[in-house]
């Protein structure tokens, strides 16, 4: 800015005639780090179009969501919409960013699961194993704060047992073996489409419906 003074001014007039994405997310990264005011308006003047900007673009749109709702609190009700629009449509990348993103800007209960089951999605399309455990790792900090959220997505968490990865298989039964209940699974459906996922789900039911009973007969000795 101090070299050009009507640098940001440039590049806000730039940002809004060029049709390259890669050189509009130049722009804006430009504009993120020297005029954040300017980078705000320009994406509030195109919030509604987020969802069909290039991957690239949308991850510069992220950094400037996540920077400018400290800035801007006021925006974050016009944000989230945006944000779970990129949950479905958006690229893996990009969706794993949403996701993150809206779990900082609210705690609100039907946001957290939209994101919550985004991130499960992803642990079963996505095939690379470190991608899986960055996402069992997001999938684990969810549970500290908000575990109603994640009991009702277990099943959906333990599809990742189909992966032949041992360290995935250990996190995925870490993240939800104190889940486990008879109301969030049904020995029922467990037993009819018993698939190995299901059958691990069901022994960790019964082995922690075991150490119950053992604690209750303990007690009344």
């Amino acid at each position: 800015p101090d070299l050009m003074v009507d640098g940001p001014a440039t590049m806000d007039k730039f940002i809004r005639d060029e049709t390259d994405m890669s050189a509009k997310r130049n722009a804006l990264l430009m504009l993120y780090n020297s005029d954040l005011d300017i980078a705000v308006q320009w994406l509030i003047d195109n919030l509604e179009s987020v969802a069909s900007f290039a991957d690239i673009l949308q991850m510069v749109i992220l950094l400037i969501i996540r920077k400018s709702s400290r800035t801007h609190p006021h925006l974050k009700g016009r944000y989230l919409r945006a944000l779970v629009e990129l949950l479905e449509g958006a690229s893996a990348g990009v969706a794993s960013e949403a996701a993150s993103t809206l779990i900082t800007l609210t705690s609100a209960g039907s946001a957290v699961k939209a994101a919550t089951q985004c991130f499960c999605n992803l642990l079963v399309t996505q095939s690379d194993n470190n991608v899986k455990l960055i996402i069992l790792d997001k999938l684990s900090e969810i549970k500290k704060n908000h575990p109603s959220v994640l009991q009702g997505l277990v099943m959906d968490i333990l599809r990742a047992l189909t992966c032949p990865n041992l360290d995935i298989r250990t996190k995925c039964i870490g993240v939800t073996l104190d889940l486990l209940t008879p109301k969030t699974v049904s020995y029922t459906h467990l037993r009819a489409h018993e698939t190995p996922e299901h059958l691990v789900c069901r022994l960790l039911l019964e082995k922690k419906k075991k150490k119950k009973k053992k604690k209750k007969y303990s007690a009344l000795i």
